[in-house]
């Protein structure tokens, strides 16, 4: 036709890349769109596993704990609050269970002489043993109830020679109330006249002529 043209290949198959360069031109568009949202959903997925590996770290590291307190609790151990009477100070000693009740007066941070006597109080167990108390200082701890913990007050007082605790000052204060109460006849309220040999002579005790 008298134009100029330029033939390439010819007579041999040509393989159209148009459709393929459009498909990876939208894929990039639509990487490049949404890479926050993708990046925000890995960083999502990590969290989350990151707290399920803490969760269950925290939950062995809690079992140990337990394990680890549970063999240090001693099923013998018997917690005692000792208070010495008339003293606010309070001294906690652990003793074993299986001891004696003996054992308490041995804990005392004070010294007790041969002639004293020690009374051991406890009010919530409703318990009250002296030391002369053979018996009931023999047995345990346990066998009193005083487990796993207790509150006891210490009485402290000295023997007389009778072995009874305070004797003598208790008789002497018996002694004094009768003293007091004395005894009364009927000539020292009022009720006779002066002359005893008289009885005719009555006097008004208050109460009408008698």
């Amino acid at each position: 036709d008298g134009e100029d043209s330029l033939v390439l290949g010819k007579g041999k198959k040509v393989v159209n890349v148009a459709p393929f360069v459009v498909a990876r031109d939208c894929i990039d568009k639509w990487i490049d769109k949404n890479r926050y949202l993708i990046a925000a959903a890995t960083r999502k997925r990590k969290d989350e596993i990151e707290r399920v590996k803490l969760a269950e770290a925290i939950e062995e590291e809690s079992d140990v704990e337990e394990e680890e307190e549970e063999d240090d609790v001693d099923p013998n151990a018997c917690t005692l609050k000792l208070r010495l009477d008339g003293k606010k100070k309070v001294h906690e000693v652990v003793l074993n269970a299986n001891n004696p009740l003996s054992s308490v007066v041995e804990a005392l941070p004070v010294s007790i002489e041969d002639d004293q006597e020690v009374q051991l109080i406890c009010a919530a167990k409703r318990l009250a043993i002296k030391s002369t108390d053979e018996e009931s200082m023999k047995k345990s701890l346990r066998d009193h109830g005083l487990m796993p913990t207790a509150a006891i007050v210490i009485k402290v007082s000295r023997e007389d020679s009778n072995g009874s605790s305070g004797g003598k000052l208790a008789e002497r204060a018996a002694a004094k109330r009768k003293q007091k109460r004395g005894s009364h006849t009927m000539q020292s309220i009022g009720i006779y006249a002066k002359d005893d040999n008289n009885k005719a002579e009555l006097i008004d005790g208050g109460g009408g002529v008698w």
